[in-house]
């Protein structure tokens, strides 16, 4: 009886000793093809330098066609300056100079490389800060320090005001870094949310669009721009990247470091040139937002040096 029990004992031990040891085998199979899974480091100074075009070249100044600094310290960096930039559907630059007059802001327009015009817009906007364009219409958020509540104004081409949204009193606004547009909204850029505008109750309240990046590895990120999301390459884990735009085939582009460089990655994540900002904004005296992402999904870099504003049209 009981070499039949030992035996009945064997027969049920020795399945379940098997069944351990393909459980751990393939958690180990598992985790060794996940590790293998993590790519290597992309080498980003192998892509294809993009091409920069001038397409404005305007000098430092107060007159009409000048655009203004405040003062310039001994470490080479002006104190005010034009803030940001926008460029309309027909093509003409639209550039916020907020040092004007000694904080007079006006937005100076350019069309061909040409000066066509100011919008002065002290009337209605305290300090404006970032600038973005939506069906022919001008969206301006001003911090409006001064005068109580932050909020965004729409304006025609022509700088008549169409529209105002305050920031409602449960939302901050000090540190919006961009204006976009994604969706077909205007969507104010914060380091924690993203906001959006309220056409019933004319505020500024926060939104659902997701913009930001997430980590994947140490060597990936998925970056996510309103309902799409790409996973691309990242260099080494401390270049973070911020998504900037991107164009009408589905291509993102991401600034990398700070302002060390822009990389283009196609809609499969895939990256196919850079510009390496760093070198081409080294002398920059003053540029509060230099860059911009066109409603043709056009890419436009500003920098300013001592001698001139100059815009660039990437190719």
């Amino acid at each position: 009886m009981r070499s039949r029990m030992k035996k009945a004992a064997c027969y049920i031990i020795t399945p379940l000793f098997l069944i351990v040891a393909i459980i751990i085998t393939y958690q180990a199979i598992k985790t060794s093809s996940q590790t293998a899974e993590i790519p290597s480091p992309f080498l980003f100074n192998k892509l294809k330098e993009a091409t920069l075009v001038t397409i404005l070249e305007t000098p430092v100044g107060t007159k009409d066609g000048e655009l203004s600094y405040g003062a310039i310290s001994d470490n080479g960096i002006a104190t005010a300056g034009p803030n940001d930039f926008a460029v309309a559907g027909n093509g003409d630059l639209y550039i916020l100079d907020n040092y004007y007059n000694n904080g007079n802001g006006r937005i100076s327009i350019f069309s061909n490389g040409k000066f066509i015009n100011n919008i002065y817009i002290t009337n209605f906007v305290a300090y404006g800060v970032n600038m973005t364009f939506m069906k022919d219409s001008i969206y301006l958020f001003d911090h409006n320090y001064d005068q109580g509540n932050a909020y965004i104004v729409k304006m025609s081409l022509t700088g008549e005001l169409l529209e105002k949204y305050v920031y409602n009193g449960n939302e901050t606004s000090f540190d919006i870094q961009r204006l976009v547009v994604i969706d077909d909204k205007v969507v104010a850029i914060s380091q924690q949310a993203c906001y959006e505008l309220d056409e019933t109750s004319k505020e500024v309240i926060k939104s659902d669009i997701m913009v930001g990046d997430t980590y994947l590895n140490q060597y990936q990120r998925k970056i996510t721009w309103g309902g799409i999301n790409w996973t691309i390459p990242i260099e080494q884990p401390d270049i973070i990247p911020v998504p900037i735009g991107k164009n009408s085939n589905g291509d993102l582009f991401t600034v990398f470091g700070g302002n060390k460089y822009i990389c283009r990655c196609k809609a499969n994540g895939e990256p196919v040139s850079i510009i390496h900002l760093d070198e081409l904004l080294k002398d920059t005296v003053y540029i509060q937002n230099n860059l911009y992402v066109a409603a043709d999904g056009t890419l436009y870099i500003m920098a300013g040096s001592l001698d001139a504003v100059r815009v660039y049209q990437v190719q």
